[in-house]
């Protein structure tokens, strides 16, 4: 799993670094997350070098033949979370502009024979993806927005209708039509808590570290955040 935030100020992901997390960015610098996307793009072209030199066609092939009769060689699915997405765009400079979208367009066309997955998310639309991006986003979410937004996640002004807290619309067929969304309830977890006790929230990611760790599951982990960035003049100085 990769995350990346697009707003300097959200100074909160490292929590989110539980072990099945491999890098997270929490920067506006949006160098580091072009670099992200351009491994991830990378990794999925050399997972179709692979699968084509074994003559398979898709991740589920690649586990079907090689997770068996004792083989253990799991082969993970890769996700890449963007929170704030449109902030990159805005961010970005021609070059990086283009980078972003070839990079996206490879993933989205071909990430899911390989076991690549985007999932972006954002509050507001403006200066980020355009309607041919987007359109290979095949599986939309959108929770209460203005007429505008709903038109260009869902297709169709549905969202904009929304008057109950915590209704989220989802479609799966990509398509403009009403009758594609699916209503769903999305379940609340409190972030607050007395003092001195934890909120739901953390017990959860605690509930998952914990896990990870009995089951032995260790990687290398990367977080990067330029606030926390030592001057070079002073690193210089204490050595």
């Amino acid at each position: 799993r990769y995350m990346a935030d697009g707003k300097r100020q959200n100074k909160d992901k490292g929590r989110y670094m539980t072990p099945h997390v491999s890098a997270c960015g929490a920067t506006s610098e949006v160098r580091y997350v072009v670099s992200m996307i351009q491994y991830l793009c990378d990794c999925m072209k050399a997972r179709q070098d692979l699968f084509a030199a074994l003559g398979l066609q898709k991740i589920s092939d690649f586990r079907e033949k090689y997770t068996h009769e004792g083989i253990d060689f799991v082969l993970p699915r890769i996700l890449l979370l963007v929170d704030e997405f449109q902030q990159m765009f805005l961010e970005a400079s021609g070059r990086e502009k283009r980078i972003l979208d070839e990079c996206i367009t490879a993933i989205t066309k071909l990430g899911r024979a390989t076991g690549v997955h985007l999932l972006f998310a954002s509050q507001e639309m403006s200066g980020a993806l355009g309607s041919k991006e987007l359109a290979n986003f095949k599986l939309r979410i959108a929770l209460p927005c203005d007429v505008a937004v709903s038109e260009q996640i869902l297709g169709n002004t549905e969202a904009a209708k929304i008057d109950k807290k915590g209704i989220t619309l989802v479609n799966k067929k990509g398509g403009s039509k009403a009758e594609d969304n699916i209503s769903y309830q999305t379940p609340f977890i409190d972030d607050k808590a007395d003092e001195g006790e934890e909120s739901e929230f953390q017990k959860c990611l605690i509930e998952v570290y914990n896990v990870a760790i009995e089951s032995n599951f260790y990687k290398v982990q990367k977080f990067y955040q330029e606030d926390t960035q030592e001057n070079i003049r002073r690193i210089s100085i204490i050595r």
